[in-house]
């Protein structure tokens, strides 16, 4: 997969998703053919789903889980733009949690705002430092007519659930081409807006975290696929070898020989 690789700051990056704004937008990281090919495939594994009446449908959108369906979704996840900065976010040990194609069609209605997982299960205040982030390929541009995502920029940092009136006040959409990767911090209150276009908007969403948050869609339990065989790179990524780093995180505990003894 041929991609399209910008100048990364990926200090500044993960800065502005902490402590600023609580979003980036990358445009252009995805050729147009590229764009318009993966859409292609979404569509044919959606119309698959649906003959066999397991397409997920709800208030006008549809989601498409991705894993094991063809490599180029794998190669997305994976793409070295959103793991230099997952690294950097969330530490070497990052897992992904969910990986599916959303699709809001035409005269949808606004999903609600939420912030995302593991945030919405967890108490308030929210913990400061980062633990989920979210990424957008944008496989049709994002406007204000297709019901783009709204944000509400740096509401991350209140560490709390979203305030409706608030949202519905200050809230502002995210634009962009097709092709663009849009980087969020899970705790940025976000919702869709109205689809008043009259074509259908697909996106795939990808969910990163540390990797003792158990995942969202139940990685790698759930990977049923007989015919996916994930790279190294993959499968560390899956949660296949969560082991290797859970054993670095209490490599601290290792006893070393020549320290001083306690004196009881």
């Amino acid at each position: 997969m041929t991609t399209n690789t910008p100048d990364l700051d990926v200090a500044g990056t993960v800065a502005e998703l902490h402590t600023g704004k609580g979003y980036v937008v990358l445009p252009g990281l995805l050729p147009l053919d590229l764009t318009a090919n993966i859409r292609s495939q979404i569509l044919n594994c959606a119309d698959e789903d649906k003959a066999r009446e397991r397409l997920m449908m709800q208030n006008g959108r549809w989601r498409v889980r991705l894993v094991g369906r063809g490599d180029i979704f794998m190669e997305l996840a994976v793409h070295s733009t959103v793991t230099q900065i997952a690294e950097a976010m969330l530490g070497a040990g990052y897992v992904m949690g969910g990986l599916s194609a959303h699709t809001i069609t035409a005269d949808a209605p606004p999903q609600g705002v939420h912030v995302d997982y593991p945030y919405s299960v967890m108490s308030e205040p929210f913990p400061d430092p980062p633990m989920q982030l979210q990424t957008i390929w944008a496989l049709d541009a994002f406007t204000e007519e297709n019901g783009a995502t709204r944000v509400l920029p740096h509401s991350q940092k209140t560490r709390r659930r979203p305030d409706r009136q608030e949202f519905y006040e200050k809230s502002v959409p995210v634009l962009c081409p097709a092709g663009s990767l849009i980087l969020s911090h899970g705790g940025l209150w976000h919702d869709s807006a109205t689809n008043r276009s009259q074509t259908d908007r697909v996106a795939i969403l990808g969910n990163y975290t540390p990797f003792w948050v158990k995942s969202v869609e139940g990685f790698p339990d759930t990977i049923k696929s007989p015919n996916f065989l994930p790279t190294p790179a993959q499968r560390k990524l899956l949660g296949y070898d969560t082991r290797d780093a859970m054993m670095k995180a209490v490599a601290w505990k290792r006893e070393d020989k020549n320290a001083p003894k306690p004196p009881y």
